[in-house]
């Protein structure tokens, strides 16, 4: 039998009515919306050092953090992978990305703030390869002119991995099939200036397109909330028009969270790729005749790193949607719903879990269904085959998401009782409602309410008196 979606709701109240820590993200991130590039251009002018950040970096690098670490997605974990090739001899998924092992051991701080400059700095993704930067641990390099001195120098390389890859075998340390091989070194470096132009081509249209254009990235943002409330508050007729205003809201929340994903990942290419140069520099002046050898466990990492280094050059990386679905939800909560494998393995049990609710009766719940899975290819078509399934699941969750919050707000709009009318008016209204022994003030969105019954719902007891309230 079916759990009462309003006896759920009275669970969720009452473990969330004096304490929530996830007031303090939404009080960060209202406090601090989405970085403006052009406040961080002027904001660097003042800079007495590039090595530092400016104040809307460094808080968006403790956002990432913080919401990264919060929801089990930290953007820093990730891999590239490398999909069966029987041709090559890759008989399965390969996932890694270059170590930074031999560049000095450290937390993951800097990773953040590299990622916070590249994304946001125009220097790391100019017209030209040759005159890019990127930033490692802080430090600015010159990435273009790095690849190309690597390129004028790979006879050098390739002897050095032949020599290391010689080292590991004598010392029973076994490479992957993935690695770098001195035979195929010269290609591989040719490939990592493309997939760097790629990622920097990747940036470029997240600056230029979507944040310099009147009708870009943040004001599609923007427009979203307002949106929000439109689409699910208000009563709907089921005619195509409004069948059709549900596939453009969803489409464009979809859009957003693959936009920052994509750019999200090229900023990780760039800092990788920095990553993989500055390891061969290194080892190049470690490893030589009048050198020590390097240890048997800096030769696992060796065989790590080789790994990494060659999927990234031939890997697809992996697509953040979950991260960046919690990030924008944080920036704009009354909009984007939250993604994650598990509330995305819940949402097509939404009928049998909770009574009354019925995909059949939400068309939007069936968006990505039949000629309408084409939305997402007319509207976005440059994606890779992996970040198009990423598209279609993220597209398919919000819109059962969206569907199960006009199931609870029907439920909360007609229910006989006070508490479910205070509610329904606190998930409508703008500001957070501040709650007696809590310091800061409580936000509650519906899409907030929608997860928390997802992936806690079901500690409700049911009984016979109340499984028809509000029915």
């Amino acid at each position: 039998m079916g759990k009462n979606v309003l006896n759920e709701i009275d669970e969720y109240l009452k473990r969330n009515n004096s304490w929530n820590g996830n007031d303090l993200l939404y009080l960060f991130c209202k406090k601090n919306p989405f970085p403006n590039i052009e406040v961080i251009e002027r904001q660097k002018k003042d800079l007495k050092d590039p090595k530092y950040l400016t104040s809307a970096e460094s808080i968006f690098a403790n956002q990432m953090w913080l919401i990264g670490r919060a929801y089990a997605a930290s953007p820093e974990r990730y891999s590239y992978t490398l999909r069966e090739d029987k041709q090559r001899g890759y008989k399965d998924h390969h996932p890694g990305k270059p170590r930074e092992s031999f560049l000095g051991t450290e937390g993951y701080e800097s990773f953040f703030q590299d990622i916070a400059r590249i994304l946001f700095r125009p220097e790391c993704f100019p017209e030209c390869i040759i005159d890019s930067m990127a930033y490692f641990r802080g430090e600015s390099k010159e990435l273009g002119s790095e690849i190309d001195s690597l390129i004028r120098e790979k006879e050098n390389a390739a002897k050095l991995i032949k020599n290391l890859n010689s080292k590991a075998e004598d010392e029973g340390v076994k490479l992957s099939d993935v690695s770098l091989h001195p035979k195929s070194f010269a290609d591989d470096i040719e490939s990592l200036k493309e997939v760097v132009a790629g990622a920097q081509g990747q940036l470029r249209f997240f600056h230029k397109e979507l944040f310099c254009d009147k009708d870009g990235f943040l004001t599609k943002l923007k427009s979203l909330s307002i949106d929000a409330d439109k689409i699910i508050f208000e009563q709907r007729l089921k005619n195509d028009t409004n069948s059709k205003a549900d596939a453009n809201y969803i489409r464009d929340l979809t859009a957003c969270v693959v936009h920052f994903a994509k750019a999200l990942n090229a900023a990780r290419v760039l800092r990788d790729a920095t990553v993989t140069i500055l390891t061969i520099r290194r080892l190049q002046t470690r490893v030589s005749p009048s050198k020590e050898d390097l240890k048997k466990c800096e030769l696992k990492q060796w065989a790590a790193f080789s790994k990494g280094a060659k999927l990234l050059v031939e890997g697809a990386p992996s697509v953040n949607v979950s991260f960046s679905s919690k990030l924008l939800h944080f920036y704009y909560p009354k909009a984007f719903f939250i993604y994650d494998s598990i509330s995305a393995s819940r949402t097509p049990k939404l009928a049998t879990t909770f009574k009354g609710f019925s995909e059949s009766a939400h068309p939007e719940a069936n968006a990505m269904t039949g000629e309408d899975s084409s939305t997402y290819e007319q509207y976005y078509c440059n994606l890779s085959k992996k970040e198009k399934g990423k598209f279609e699941d993220y597209y398919k969750h919000a819109a059962r998401e969206l569907a199960f919050s006009r199931f609870i707000v029907k439920r909360l709009r007609y229910a006989s009782c006070q508490q479910y009318t205070n509610l329904f008016r606190q998930l409508k209204s703008i500001e957070p409602q501040p709650m007696e022994s809590n310091p800061f003030s409580h936000c509650l969105t519906i899409t907030r309410l929608v997860d928390d019954l997802i992936m806690n719902g079901g500690t409700a007891y049911q009984s016979e008196d109340n499984e028809q309230v509000g029915s």
